[in-house]
């Protein structure tokens, strides 16, 4: 069997670059087309809107702006800010927020957080609102629990999963300010904890550029805040830009559209987490939200650590995406039910470098990895070894498809960057998720 694959796939992959290569008579002035059409409505909103008009949406961007329901294209960021002895009961947390706003919105760099969204013609585009720019349109107060002077940390979950599946309706982003501080168990000594919900849209840039902006600006210790964010000594460590060579870029060419066929039309996921129609509501869990205690989060975060620290050449992501398989095997094992081979994930990677200049850019792209579940080998979790941990990490990063890997998340790029700059309105299916040290959010 393994040998009728061995010869087949590259068969296959054969007659499929023979019927590209002979269809590109046709391709090519199909593509040419929809760039000068492109262009055509690019001119023509310039003309209709004047000055306000700033541009067509490119590459993923589109992706996101395509989503019929905005919240799934929404990024959710729950923030606790600890609120010092010092500070007079007076000093409003959300007045703070609305000043330091105030004070950098008519920065060059703010402005395209205040751009609005508009489809014509087959094209998204940014315009500039016409709306004045009031900051409480932007920085307003986060929905209070009822006849609570704090919070626990069920409560906040419970609180931010049903804002984190609602819309953000005339706005890009929005910055919602808790009035209620988060109740601590552990007896620490530090402040009230006040949490804050950062809302945007993925479409203004990835998290990267926005919290770069968020630390230099409203945060106190900007230097110490913005190293947690983006390192300059790495910024030129670009693995996705070593990749494209022109043995890759052949390989790509080779292989792409097998890839591409089994994703679009034959790729299915059979588990018991995939539904007929996916309800699109965000559930948010806390570490250790049963037993009310910090130390659980603290705990699991830094076995991660730990365990990237004593392995050399793993990653943060390659030890919790481990711990995350062995989870999900654990799970449906105690549910009795079958464990699937494999899942599919959505990871967000870069493939563009970092600049020392902060940009609102989008430089991130979402792409799909299969992770192990029933493949992972059988490990004791509480006894395992180091080697035994690494067969499990091996396992998950598949080091020796690492070059597919990024193959297949080069050829998702193209994909996409040659999709959604074609004319017509592109919807795109999936969900997506987005997790925090403290707190983990899902999509269903």
């Amino acid at each position: 069997m393994k040998y009728c694959n061995r010869v087949l796939v590259p068969l296959i992959d054969a007659v499929l670059l023979v019927v590209i290569i002979l269809s590109l008579p046709l391709v090519i002035p199909i593509l040419v087309l929809f760039q000068v059409h492109r262009q055509i409505v690019a001119q023509l909103l310039a003309l209709k809107y004047g000055t306000s008009f700033r541009g067509l949406l490119e590459g993923s961007d589109v992706v996101w702006a395509g989503q019929e329901r905005s919240s799934k294209a929404m990024v959710n960021v729950l923030l606790l800010f600890e609120k010092p002895a010092r500070v007079s009961n007076g000093c409003d947390l959300l007045e703070i927020f609305r000043n330091r706003l105030k004070r950098h919105q008519a920065d060059g760099i703010y402005q395209k957080l205040f751009w609005e969204r508009r489809y014509q013609w087959g094209y998204y585009f940014w315009k500039e609102q016409g709306l004045p720019l009031w900051a409480d349109r932007y920085v307003k107060e986060l929905d209070a629990a009822p006849n609570r002077g704090c919070l626990s940390r069920t409560e906040l979950c419970t609180l931010i999963g049903s804002i984190s599946s609602r819309v953000c309706s005339g706005t890009s982003w929005e910055l919602l300010v808790g009035r209620q501080p988060l109740r601590l168990q552990d007896g620490g000594n530090s402040g009230p904890l006040y949490p804050v919900l950062f809302r945007y849209h993925h479409s203004i840039a990835d998290g990267i550029a926005i919290f770069r902006l968020f630390c230099r600006d409203f945060l106190d210790c900007t230097a110490a805040s913005e190293r947690h964010v983006w390192k300059p000594d790495t910024a030129n460590q670009d693995p996705a830009q070593s990749f494209i060579t022109w043995r890759n870029l052949f390989r790509m060419a080779f292989h792409s559209p097998r890839f591409l066929i089994n994703e679009l039309l034959f790729k299915r996921e059979c588990n018991s987490f995939t539904a007929g129609e996916p309800s699109e509501d965000k559930i948010v869990c806390w570490i250790g939200a049963g037993s009310e205690q910090a130390n659980c989060t603290t705990s699991v975060i830094n076995v991660i650590k730990t365990v990237k620290r004593l392995l050399d050449g793993c990653s943060f992501t390659d030890v919790f995406l481990t711990a995350f398989a062995m989870s999900l095997r654990t799970y449906w094992s105690r549910k009795g039910v079958p464990i699937p081979p494999s899942v599919t994930i959505a990871l967000m990677r870069r493939f563009e470098r970092e600049s020392k200049v902060i940009q609102l850019r989008n430089r991130s792209t979402a792409v799909l990895k299969t992770l192990p579940v029933a493949d992972l080998p059988m490990v004791d979790s509480c006894t395992a070894s180091m080697s035994e941990l690494l067969a499990q990490i091996t396992a998950v990063t598949n080091p020796t498809d690492a070059t597919q890997t990024a193959l297949d998340a080069l050829v998702k790029e193209f994909k996409v960057v040659e999709i959604v700059n074609s004319p017509g309105r592109v919807i795109p299916s999936g969900a997506t998720t987005s997790s925090d040290s403290a707190c983990i959010v899902f999509q269903k």
